[in-house]
C-alpha cells in the first residue's frame, strides 16, 4: 500500500480500476483491490449469492409497493433490505442451485391493521380493458381498522417481471376495487390485497388472492 501526504498535489479519492484511493486524516492511501478466488468461495456463500440473485430482481420490480409498505422509520434498514429479507426468509423455495419464489408466501404489506376479510380476486373487463376486481368484507370496529383505510391492490406479471398496483384508490368501506391492466390476454398474474391507514403510516398484513389467467 502506497501513501501520499496531503499537500503534494490534488488527489482524487475513489476506485480507479483495481486501485482504491482513500484519504485518512492528512494522508492519501493507494491500495490494490483484493482479488477474489472463486475456488475459495464456499457452497454456502454461493447459495446465498444465488438466493439474492433470485430475490432481488423481484423486490426491485415490486418497488412501487414494497418500498412504501416496508418503509419503517423505527428500523435502520432500508425498505429494500427489509423487503429483500422478507422474501428470502419466507418465500424462496428449492435447493441450491435451483431456487424460485413461492408467490403465495410473499407479503406485500405487514403491520397492525386488521387484514382483509374474505378477500378474493377475479378477472374483469372495463370498457374492453383488462382489469382485476378485488373484493373483501368490511367488518366495522375491529382493532385499528377504519372505513377510510386505503386498499393496496397488486398484480405481478412474472413473464415480464412487472408489477401493476393501485394504492388508496379504493377504501376499506368500498368492499371492492378495480385494478386495470394492459392487454395481457392469456397471461398469468399473481395478486395480493392489503390496507394502509389514511395517514399512510400503518399497514395490514396482506392476503394472497390467487393466480389468475387473464
Amino acid at each position: 500500500m502506497a501513501s501520499l501526504k496531503k499537500g503534494q498535489g490534488p488527489v482524487m479519492t475513489g476506485v480507479i480500476g483495481n486501485i482504491v484511493v482513500a484519504r485518512r486524516k492528512n494522508t492519501i492511501y493507494h491500495r490494490r483491490r483484493p482479488v477474489v478466488n472463486p475456488d475459495n468461495i464456499s457452497v454456502g456463500q454461493r447459495a446465498q449469492h444465488l438466493r439474492m440473485k433470485v430475490a432481488s430482481p423481484f423486490v426491485v420490480s415490486m418497488q412501487d409497493v414494497l418500498y412504501f409498505t416496508f418503509n419503517d422509520p423505527a428500523r435502520s434498514a432500508s425498505p429494500y433490505n427489509l423487503a429483500l429479507g422478507h422474501v428470502m426468509s419466507n418465500a424462496l423455495v428449492g435447493e441450491y442451485p435451483n431456487y424460485s419464489i413461492r408467490y403465495e408466501s410473499v407479503s406485500i404489506s405487514t403491520g397492525q391493521l386488521p387484514p382483509p376479510v374474505n378477500a378474493a380476486a377475479e378477472t374483469y373487463r372495463v370498457n374492453n380493458t383488462h382489469a382485476i376486481r378485488f373484493t373483501w368484507e368490511m367488518i366495522p370496529h375491529v382493532g385499528m381498522s377504519s372505513p377510510h383505510d386505503g386498499a393496496i391492490l397488486v398484480a405481478y406479471h412474472a413473464n415480464t417481471s412487472y408489477c401493476y398496483s393501485s394504492i388508496d384508490d379504493a377504501r376499506r368501506a368500498d368492499q371492492e376495487g378495480l385494478l386495470e391492466l394492459p392487454n395481457l390476454t392469456g397471461e398469468e398474474v399473481h395478486t395480493w390485497l392489503g390496507f394502509v391507514s389514511a395517514k399512510g403510516n400503518r399497514f395490514s398484513p396482506s392476503v394472497y388472492t390467487g393466480k389468475l389467467i387473464l
